[in-house]
């Protein structure tokens, strides 16, 4: 998928393919230019406001959706690459929620690249701000209930279990009954 943009006061042959070599140092396995590139396609993003281009130099229909969805299918494509990334992924997920400090995906994102370091305060702080803008995203109350149970508090965990269950698909929801299970299982051996 090829997308130009145009750029300022320029004529439309001066339009420039910006993902495209995100795309290519992504399948070279360059993540620091990889991620680079992504930082600066977001940063141009916002100079132009916007006002991105496909490639035959139409208007690209909801661009800040796209780009959105776009960083995130990069986002995921680092933490893809192993844990070695995830440096990478909190650069990007920092840049992102500069200019749309209500992602989120980035917000989630973020809380991963703490929750990946083993530091769950953090964490929780960036998935409590997502989850107060998307109450019912079970992504978001899936990662919280983990921290929640990496930190020992298996009330708190099986709270956002239960929540998981109530708004996730099928497979979210039979993961937290599991969960929620083994945290039962393991109060009655106690006793």
């Amino acid at each position: 998928m090829l997308l130009s943009i145009a750029a300022p006061q320029a004529s439309q042959t001066g339009s420039i393919c910006v993902f495209g070599k995100a795309d290519i140092l992504e399948r070279l396995a360059d993540y620091n230019k990889f991620t680079q590139e992504v930082i600066q396609a977001i940063s141009y993003g916002e100079y132009i406001k916007n006002q991105w281009l496909w490639k035959d130099g139409k208007p690209l229909n909801e661009p800040e959706k796209f780009i959105l969805a776009k960083v995130q299918t990069y986002i995921m494509q680092l933490f893809d690459a192993g844990g070695n990334e995830i440096g990478n992924m909190r650069k990007i997920a920092l840049v992102v929620l500069h200019y749309y400090p209500d992602n989120v995906a980035s917000l989630s994102d973020l809380a991963m690249t703490y929750i990946a370091e083993k530091k769950f305060d953090t964490a929780l702080r960036y998935l409590w701000a997502a989850e107060k803008l998307d109450p019912q995203n079970y992504t978001v109350l899936n990662n919280i209930a983990y921290c929640y149970s990496q930190k020992g508090d298996k009330d708190k965990a099986i709270k956002y279990y239960e929540l998981v269950k109530k708004y996730g698909p099928d497979r979210a929801k039979a993961d937290a009954e599991r969960k929620i299970k083994a945290f039962e299982q393991a109060l009655i051996e106690l006793l």
